[in-house]
C-alpha cells in the first residue's frame, strides 16, 4: 500500500513510498521518491517513475495525475471528488488554473486592474488591439531597435519631423531610402562636394556651360556648389547625424480605450481576456513589450529537472549537472546530446507551437562541447508541420562547425515558410563523425518578432525612439521614405557625401559653369577623342612621371624608372634590365619567357608535318637538328591527349619507366609510381619489389581474353594456379560455393600447416548445416547469445517452433552462495497461488492438430517472478524453487496439524480416563 507523506523530508515536500501503478493488466513498480513541485504525475509512455511540474501538465488519454502537491500537503488526485464552489478553500485556486478568457469585464470591480498588476513584458503583440496604440502610449526610449522588424514602420506612422540625426545609427540611410529629387541645394552646405565625390565619368560635356573657357577647365577647383535640383545623393550616418531640433516629445503612458486592449496579466493578476473602459489603467513603458519576449521554449533551463534523466518536455537528451564545470551558465543543469557517428542527432520538443509564413523567430541558446572531436554541426532550430500536422521540414539558424570547451551564445533569424503552421523547437547535433564528444545547451529563447499592425499611424514621435535605433541593418527606412520636406537647409555637407557617389546622371545639364571650375586634371577630362595631324616631341610620360615612352633610332623604347626597358623593332621585342643585360626576348630564332599562355583557346606548338616538338636545355639552341645532339628536359603537365580516334604511341628503346618526378635518385634508384587504365595488354607481368599487387574495388576476375568490364557476353572464367592464396574474401561466383576436400576442412592460421604446429581460427558465418558439433581442444562447448538473448532450439529453418532439446542433466550457472548478492529470504505464501493456478494440458498453435499434448500451466496466472527474463514463458529453476517453497509451505501446516493431532490425542486420552472414572462411579453406584 502506497505512504505519502507531508513535508517530508521538509517543509514544501511530499514523499511517496510503495507505490505501485497497475494499467492494462501490468503492475509497474515506482521507485520511492519526494519533490517540493505542485503536480506530480505518471506517463504511460515513460512508466517507470514519477513526473513533476509546478504547470499543470498536458496529459496523454493513458495518463494520470497522481499527486497534488499543496505547499507540503498532499492530496490523492485519483481519491478525489467533484467539489461544491463553497467547499473550496479561500486562495486555494491559482490563476493559472483558470482558462483563458474565463474571467471576463463583468468579473472585475472598476479599478481592479493597475499597473502594478502587470508584469513586466506582460502585454504582449498578441494581447494588443490594431492601432491601439497611439503617440501618448509610448514613453521616450521605450522602442528600441531590435523590437522593429524590416521594412514594418512606414511614413504614415512617423509624426512630422519625428526622425532627428540622435535616433539613426550610422550608415542607416542608404540611396534606396531618400526619394527622387528629395535633396534639394539648400540641403547641401557650401563646399560640400568635392573631387572625390564625383565618380569617373560622372561629369559629362551637358553638365558644362558653354561659358567655361580652357583655362578655367585646366584650374578647376575642387569645390562644387550645386544648384537647387541638380544633384540627387545618397545621405550617410553623417548627413543624418547633423538632424537636430526636428521631433517632437511624447508621454510615456499609455491610457487605454475602451475595446482596445486585449491584454493578458501575470500570475500575480488573473489570466483573462480584459476589456479595459476610457482612463481606468494607465501602462508604464516598461511593461510594453511590442516585440513579444514570450519565450516559446517550454522547460529552457533545465532547473526543475532530475540530473540523470530526460528533461521534461523533450524527447531525448540528458540532464546533467554543470555546477562544478569550469565553464557554465550560472545555473545548476545543461541538457547533454551525445555525439553520433552514423547520423544526426534531433532532440525536438514535444510542444507545438502555431505560426504563419512569414512570421519571424528569434532563436538563441548557449552551448559547449566536452571536447574539440569530429566534424559535426551544432544549432537551434525548428520542426516543421503543416496545417495537419504532418512533418514537411526542418528550419534553423547557421549551423556551428567549430567546437569549444567554453559556453558561447548562438543566434539568429528564422523566417517560416510557405505552407508551415506549426513547428517544435529543435536543438541538432549533425553528424559528427565520432562518438566521444558531447553537446551541453542551456537557456534556450525563442520568441516571435512581430510587425507593425500595432503601431497606430503618426503614434512614434522622435521621444520614443533610442538613439541609433534606425539602421540600415534592421531595415526601418522604407524605400523613398526620406524627401524634401524632411530635409533642413544645407544639411548635407562634404563628409555627408560618400566618395565617388555624384555620377554623371545625378547632375544636371549645363548644371556646372565657369563658376563652378577652378581647375581640371587631364582624369576628369572625357572627351571621347582628340584630333592631331603629327606629334612631334621626345617622350609621352605617365600621370605618376615613372614612365616614358619614347622613339630612340629604329626602337620603340618603354623605359620605366627603374632603368629597366622595352625595345621594339620589325625583327622582335627585346628586355633589358637596368645594367643591360638581356631579360627576354621574343623573335623569329629564339622566344625567351617564364610562360607561354594564351587569353584564347589552345595554345599550339606547330611544327611541319616531317618534324616534332622537342624539349631541350637552352644550351643546346641553337644546333643541327640531329635529335642525339640536344640535352633534353622533363615536361610537367598535367595530362596528355593523343590525337583522336587513333591509338597514343609512347617511344623508347628501352623501358616505359613511371617513376617519381625525381626520377632516378642520387643513390641510382628509382622510385615507381602506379599506372592506372582500362585494359592493360602484355606477355607477363613483373613486380619491382618482392610481392604484387593487383587492388579492385570489387573483385579480381579471371575471364577469357579480351573480354572487359560492361560486356553484355558472359564471361567465362579461367583457373588460377598458385601455391597458396591468401585472402580477405573468397566468394562463388553464382549459387553455392563447394570447397572441396578428401578429408577435412580446416580453418588455420595464415601459416597453413605449418610442419604440424595449428593455430586454429574461428569460423563466422549467419547459419552452419552440420550433423554434428565436435569440440577441437579443451572440455567444454560454448553455446554464446548476447547478454539480452537466449540459446534457442528450433525447427530447421524455423525461428519460432521449438524442438526438444535432450540431455544427462541440466544444470544452472552457478548456485553457490558466494556467487550471488542481494539475497532475502523468500516468504511470500505459495499455497495460494497453488491453489488458484491451473494445471492444463495442451497444444501449440503450431502444432499438427494430433500432436502429443504436453502438460502446463499459463503465466498469467502466476507471479512475475517465475517467468523468464522475456515474461512469456516460465523459469525451471525459479519454477522448481517455488515448488520447494509450496513444499515447505505445506510442512509448516502438516507440522502444526501434527501438533493439534498430538494435543487431541492427549485430551482424547484426559477424556478416557474420565469416561471411565465416571463408568466406575456408574458402576460403584
Amino acid at each position: 500500500m502506497v505512504q505519502v507523506t507531508n513535508n517530508s523530508p521538509s517543509a514544501g515536500y511530499i514523499a511517496w513510498k510503495d507505490c505501485n501503478i497497475s494499467y492494462k493488466g501490468t503492475v509497474y513498480p515506482i521507485p520511492d521518491g519526494n519533490t517540493n513541485l505542485t503536480y506530480v504525475y505518471w506517463k504511460f509512455s515513460d512508466p517507470d517513475g514519477f513526473y513533476g511540474s509546478n504547470a499543470y501538465p498536458t496529459l496523454a488519454a493513458d495518463d494520470l495525475l497522481v499527486f497534488l502537491n499543496k505547499n507540503g500537503i498532499h492530496l490523492k488526485v485519483p481519491n478525489t471528488s467533484v467539489l461544491d464552489g463553497s467547499l473550496i478553500v479561500p486562495e486555494s485556486i491559482y490563476a493559472d488554473a483558470l482558462a483563458a478568457n474565463i474571467i471576463t469585464t463583468e468579473h472585475l470591480m472598476a479599478g481592479a486592474v493597475t499597473t502594478n498588476k502587470l508584469s513586466a513584458g506582460a502585454v504582449t503583440a498578441n494581447t494588443i488591439a490594431a492601432d491601439a496604440i497611439g503617440a501618448t502610449a509610448i514613453a521616450a526610449d521605450a522602442i528600441l531597435s531590435e523590437h522593429i522588424q524590416a521594412n514594418q514602420i512606414i511614413a504614415e506612422h512617423l509624426a512630422v519631423n519625428s526622425v532627428t540625426a540622435r535616433v539613426i545609427a550610422a550608415d542607416a540611410i542608404g540611396a534606396e531610402a531618400i526619394a527622387a529629387n528629395a535633396v534639394l541645394a539648400e540641403h547641401i552646405k557650401a563646399g560640400t562636394i568635392t573631387t572625390n565625390h564625383i565618380s569617373s565619368s560622372g561629369i559629362d560635356v551637358s553638365k558644362v556651360i558653354n561659358a567655361a573657357t580652357s583655362t578655367q577647365i585646366s584650374q578647376i577647383n575642387t569645390r562644387i556648389t550645386d544648384q537647387d535640383g541638380v544633384i540627387s545623393q545618397k545621405a550617410t550616418q553623417t548627413s543624418v547625424n547633423l538632424l537636430t531640433n526636428r521631433m517632437t516629445t511624447a508621454e510615456g503612458k499609455i491610457t487605454t480605450q475602451a475595446g482596445q486592449i486585449d491584454l493578458k496579466v501575470d500570475r500575480d493578476g488573473v489570466i483573462a481576456a480584459i476589456n479595459l473602459q476610457p482612463g481606468t489603467i494607465t501602462i508604464d513603458a516598461r511593461l510594453v513589450n511590442i516585440a513579444d519576449t514570450t519565450n516559446l521554449v517550454d522547460n529552457s533551463t533545465f532547473e526543475d529537472d532530475v540530473v540523470g534523466s530526460k528533461p521534461k518536455g523533450w524527447d531525448g537528451g540528458l540532464t546533467v549537472s554543470q555546477a562544478t564545470w569550469g565553464s557554465n551558465t550560472g545555473s545548476n543543469n545543461a541538457m547533454q546530446i551525445d555525439a553520433s557517428n552514423i547520423r544526426n542527432t534531433d532532440i525536438v520538443q514535444e510542444k507545438f507551437i502555431e505560426v504563419a509564413a512569414g512570421d519571424q523567430l528569434y532563436l538563441e541558446m548557449d552551448y559547449r562541447n566536452l571536447n574539440l572531436l569530429g566534424s559535426g554541426g551544432m544549432y537551434i532550430g525548428t520542426k516543421n508541420y503543416d496545417a495537419k500536422k504532418q512533418h514537411i521540414g526542418w528550419g534553423a539558424v547557421t549551423a556551428i562547425t567549430t567546437k569549444t570547451t567554453s559556453f558561447k551564445k548562438q543566434s539568429g533569424t528564422y523566417t517560416i515558410p510557405a505552407n508551415v503552421r506549426y513547428v517544435q523547437i529543435r536543438v541538432t547535433f549533425s553528424n559528427n563523425g565520432e562518438t566521444t564528444n558531447k553537446l551541453y545547451v542551456d537557456n534556450l529563447i525563442v520568441r516571435r518578432k512581430n510587425n507593425a499592425d500595432l503601431i497606430v499611424e503618426g503614434a512614434i514621435t522622435a521621444n520614443h525612439l533610442a538613439a541609433n535605433s534606425i539602421t540600415a541593418a534592421n531595415g526601418a527606412l522604407a524605400n523613398a521614405s526620406i524627401t524634401r520636406a524632411k530635409l533642413q537647409d544645407a544639411i548635407i555637407g562634404t563628409a555627408q557625401i560618400e566618395d565617388g557617389t555624384i555620377t554623371n546622371a545625378k547632375i544636371g545639364n549645363l548644371a556646372v559653369d565657369n563658376a563652378k571650375i577652378s581647375g581640371l586634371s587631364a582624369n576628369k577630362l572625357n572627351a571621347g577623342y582628340i584630333n592631331g595631324i603629327d606629334v612631334y616631341g621626345a617622350k609621352f610620360r605617365s600621370s605618376d612621371g615613372m614612365t616614358n615612352l619614347e622613339i630612340v633610332g629604329g626602337n620603340v623604347r618603354l623605359t620605366q624608372s627603374g632603368g629597366s626597358y622595352v625595345n621594339m623593332n620589325p625583327d622582335g621585342v627585346y628586355g633589358y634590365n637596368s645594367s643591360g643585360s638581356e631579360r627576354f626576348r621574343m623573335d623569329k630564332g629564339l622566344i625567351t619567357s617564364a610562360a607561354l599562355g594564351t587569353s584564347n583557346s589552345n595554345v599550339y606548338l606547330a611544327p611541319d608535318s616531317a618534324n616534332e616538338v622537342r624539349v631541350v636545355d637552352l644550351s643546346s639552341i641553337p644546333s643541327d637538328g640531329i635529335a642525339e645532339n640536344y640535352s633534353y628536359r622533363p615536361i610537367r603537365v598535367q595530362g596528355v591527349r593523343f590525337a583522336p580516334n587513333g591509338n597514343g604511341y609512347l617511344g623508347t628503346e628501352g623501358e616505359i619507366r613511371i617513376t617519381s618526378s625525381g626520377f632516378q635518385q642520387p643513390d641510382g634508384s628509382y622510385v615507381y609510381r602506379a599506372l592506372r587504365a582500362g585494359n592493360i595488354y602484355g606477355t607477363s607481368f613483373i613486380s619491382t619489389t618482392t610481392n604484387a599487387y593487383i587492388g579492385a574495388d570489387n573483385e579480381v576476375r579471371f575471364v577469357n581474353k579480351g573480354f572487359i568490364d560492361g560486356d553484355v557476353s558472359t564471361p567465362t572464367y579461367r583457373p588460377l594456379r598458385c601455391g597458396d592464396i591468401s585472402s580477405g574474401h573468397i566468394a562463388s561466383h553464382s549459387g553455392n560455393m563447394y570447397v572441396g576436400s578428401d578429408d577435412e576442412v580446416r580453418i588455420v592460421s595464415r601459416g597453413g600447416y605449418n610442419g604440424g604446429n595449428i593455430t586454429w581460427r574461428n569460423l563466422r558465418a549467419n547459419l552452419v548445416y552440420a550433423n554434428a558439433v565436435d569440440i577441437q581442444n579443451g572440455t567444454h562447448l560454448y553455446l554464446r547469445p548476447t547478454s539480452g538473448g537466449e540459446a534457442k532450439v528450433t525447427a530447421t529453418g524455423t525461428t519460432g517452433d521449438f524442438r526438444p532439446i535432450r540431455a544427462r542433466t541440466f544444470t544452472t550457472d552457478t548456485s553457490m552462495r558466494e556467487n550471488k548478492k542481494d539475497i532475502e529470504v523468500f516468504s511470500e505464501d505459495s499455497l495460494d497461488i497453488f491453489r488458484n493456478a491451473q494445471i492444463y494440458t495442451y497444444r501449440r498453435l503450431n502444432d499438427d492438430p494430433f500432436a502429443f499434448k504436453q502438460l502446463g500451466m499459463m503465466i498469467d496466472e502466476t507471479p512475475r517472478i517465475l517467468h523468464g527474463e522475456a515474461g512469456d514463458s516460465f523459469d525451471l529453476y525459479a519454477l522448481t524453487a517455488y515448488m520447494g517453497k509450496g513444499i515447505k509451505d505445506i510442512i509448516t501446516i502438516t507440522d502444526k496439524h501434527s501438533d493439534d493431532i498430538n494435543w487431541l490425542k492427549i485430551e482424547n486420552q484426559y477424556l478416557k480416563q474420565k469416561v471411565k472414572q465416571l463408568e466406575d462411579r456408574l458402576g460403584a453406584a
